[in-house]
């Protein structure tokens, strides 16, 4: 049971964190577009490598891998 539960836990986290950070990534506070747009990429892209870095993490603790 445990095993089941924390991956779907770690995966439903992924999701809403994901939605999290599609939001912060399309809600620009203004300045120049160019800058702006590379400041919020590079914000989603490091957010999203902390998102797996974490699901593996819970996958590892539940000894599915």
């Amino acid at each position: 049971m445990v095993s089941f539960t924390l991956p779907s836990a770690g995966l439903l986290l992924l999701s809403l964190s994901g939605l999290l950070s599609l939001l912060v990534f399309y809600s620009g506070t203004g300045g120049p577009p160019d800058l702006q747009f590379h400041i919020r990429f590079t914000e989603t892209i490091s957010l999203l490598l902390c998102q797996v870095i974490l699901v593996a993490f819970i996958y590892v603790i539940s000894g599915r891998i």
